[in-house]
């Protein structure tokens, strides 16, 4: 997520792995993936839009927004083309609506299986 324009707290991240116990890298990884499409989501679905300064080259561009944000104008992307649109930020509710939908493929019987394997043969295998 270091890459990824986000709002998300240390603490939002803490409270979310405390979520993802039995998930395997791959998991995640697609977890990650779902909950960074979200934005786009909402830009597709969105009817209200607010002007805002694009970071890569300082233009003015549209985002998705709520009804009672400052500036939103109600519009149709199909108005606002697609090279005139930026998403917003990923945020906390987007990795909550993901894990509605996540699901893991490590159980109990893998773990097990895991922690005698390293207590025989240690970390290293």
């Amino acid at each position: 997520m270091k890459k990824q324009s986000h709002g998300i707290t240390d603490e939002q991240f803490h409270d979310l792995a405390t979520k993802l116990d039995g998930f395997s890298g791959s998991d995640l990884s697609g977890y990650v993936k779902e909950a960074c499409m979200q934005p786009l989501r909402k830009t597709k679905e969105a009817i209200y839009f607010k002007e805002v300064r694009d970071p890569s080259d300082g233009s003015m561009k549209w985002q998705a927004c709520s009804s009672n944000a400052p500036g939103a104008q109600k519009k149709s992307i199909m108005d606002i083309g697609g090279q005139n649109l930026i998403p917003p930020e990923v945020e906390y509710m987007d990795f909550l609506t993901a894990l509605e939908k996540a699901r893991k493929s490590v159980g109990e019987a893998d773990l097990k299986k895991h922690a005698q394997f390293t207590k025989e043969f240690g970390m290293e295998g």
